[in-house]
């Protein structure tokens, strides 16, 4: 067993999330108070106290943490946003940061970074990582087929098969319902998508590699997940487009694949965790498609799925992130 008490010098664990009063079904709160009765327990035989705390404002934030002193305990960061702003993150970290607090996850420029599409597609390419062609939608030289990502977001938001431009007539189209600065265009590959989580700090481990099982889009010439089938129980492709344990990888490529990722996370500077999407063509290249810090964290995530493949539980997970955040 992971001496995992010395490896957290005797500290404390709050855990910290955003409070969502919205888009959660009775099934979603089920599996959340699974996964937190787990970790709660797993960290109990650790002799560890764990906390859960939810808010909505750096204020509420701030006066919880008055309760606490900062040589006793570690945060656990799963928290998104505040004020009810996508993509706030950063705030919250540069809050942490601010007041000396210790805590998991991405550090403040690692979140901000991933809000550019285009500047985390720049670092991988001058470091001879592969991504795909990138194109300005006002671009007379585009190569189709591409996919449309708006530039200032990661994941799929804002992906839906419309999002697959086959022409110029399509192109034209979609531009006429968007504001073209504030969307790129990234030529479309076909082949396997995975999904890899990498953790750590300075010497990263890669955990088991997914890929993206197409279930009920099999016929289709384009293969892509949407927002929707990620996140909308009511989309056809819910449960047909998921993400799972990869099972067409023999050792070279799975060295391959592991050693890009590790170089990424990197040169990107990233610590804690992050999952990065890949897709790879029919010639074997590799070209990386998404950089996600602080990846989703709920049960059947595909971060969590490849840690469970690992053989580690909920409470385990925490408690490596943590350990991570007192290295970092």
């Amino acid at each position: 067993m992971l001496d995992y008490t010395s490896d957290l010098q005797g500290r404390d664990i709050l855990m910290i999330s955003d409070y969502v009063d919205e888009g959660y079904d009775k099934e979603d709160i089920e599996k959340e108070k699974i996964f937190l009765d787990d970790v709660e327990q797993a960290l109990k035989r650790y002799g560890i106290k764990f906390t859960f705390f939810e808010f909505k404002t750096l204020d509420e934030l701030d006066k919880e943490l008055q309760k606490y002193d900062r040589k006793k305990i570690i945060i656990f960061n799963w928290a998104e946003e505040i004020y009810g702003k996508e993509n706030s993150g950063a705030l919250i970290t540069e809050y942490l940061d601010k007041n000396s607090w210790i805590y998991s996850g991405a550090k403040t420029e690692n979140l901000k970074l991933s809000l550019d599409r285009k500047l985390v597609n720049k670092i991988l390419r001058d470091n001879g990582i592969g991504v795909p062609n990138e194109y300005s939608l006002d671009d007379k030289n585009i190569i189709f087929p591409v996919i449309v990502k708006a530039r200032y977001e990661h994941g799929s938001f804002g992906i839906t098969k419309k999002s697959i431009l086959e022409n110029k007539s399509d192109l034209d189209s979609y531009i006429s319902n968007v504001d073209s600065n504030k969307y790129i265009a990234e030529q479309f590959i076909h082949g396997i998508e995975y999904s890899i989580s990498v953790w750590g700090n300075r010497k990263p481990t890669v955990l088991p590699i997914m890929d993206i099982k197409f279930d009920s889009r099999k016929d289709e010439k384009y293969k892509i997940m949407t927002y929707k089938s990620k996140w909308d129980k009511n989309d056809p492709d819910y449960k047909g487009v998921y993400s799972d344990i990869a099972d067409n990888l023999n050792r070279s490529k799975k060295k391959r694949i592991e050693e890009e990722c590790i170089k990424a996370f990197l040169v990107l500077k990233c610590n804690g965790i992050v999952r990065f999407e890949i897709r790879e063509d029919d010639k074997d290249n590799l070209y990386f498609i998404d950089f996600n810090p602080n990846p989703n964290f709920a049960i059947d995530s595909a971060f969590m799925k490849s840690a469970r493949e690992a053989g580690l539980s909920y409470g385990q997970v925490v408690l490596k992130l943590c350990k991570f955040a007192l290295e970092k």
